[in-house]
């Protein structure tokens, strides 16, 4: 499935979440595994792909298929897989160039399970991460992709608000 990863088709990349999602559903049972070793098999994969920079098609299919993992636990209320990935999400938004709007719909869902403890005592260094999106200066090349970010940005700014809010 992977050799799929670096194809830049959103049908492709919406494809492979469906596979990694139909993999947690009908494959991976809850009873038959323990939560780390479904994690060791769905997410530190796609994680990988984020943090050593395969390339960019791959990166934003990973992003797309952690994406819909991350709304199917959501949905599903499994928060105790949510509070397993949060860490790792959050660390590598903050490693990774800020260009695949996924990532940010994903921070959106773990800011509503987490609250501000999703940003693991660095929001300064969120933000100071996030806020060149909103003036343009860290794009990517996909103008569509660069609008949702900003978007996404911006509900990201909105929750942070709400909670910081007396």
């Amino acid at each position: 499935m992977l050799g799929y990863f670096n194809d830049t088709s959103n049908t492709v990349q919406q494809a492979c979440a469906r596979v990694i999602l139909d993999l947690n559903e009908f494959c991976l049972e809850e009873g038959k595994y323990q939560k780390e070793q479904k994690l060791s098999i769905l997410f530190a994969p796609l994680i990988s792909i984020l943090r050593n920079g395969v390339d960019k098609a791959s990166q934003a299919t990973a992003t797309v298929c952690i994406n819909e993992l991350v709304k199917f636990w959501f949905g599903a209320q499994s928060k105790e897989y949510l509070d397993l990935v949060s860490k790792e999400i959050f660390s590598v938004i903050l490693k990774i160039n800020s260009e695949y709007h996924e990532i940010f719909m994903t921070a959106i869902i773990l800011i509503e399970v987490k609250g501000l403890t999703f940003f693991e005592n660095k929001l300064a260094n969120f933000i100071s991460k996030i806020l060149p999106i909103i003036d343009g200066t860290r794009e990517g090349s996909n103008n569509f992709n660069s609008y949702m970010c900003k978007v996404n940005v911006c509900k990201i700014l909105e929750k942070i608000a709400l909670l910081l809010r007396p």
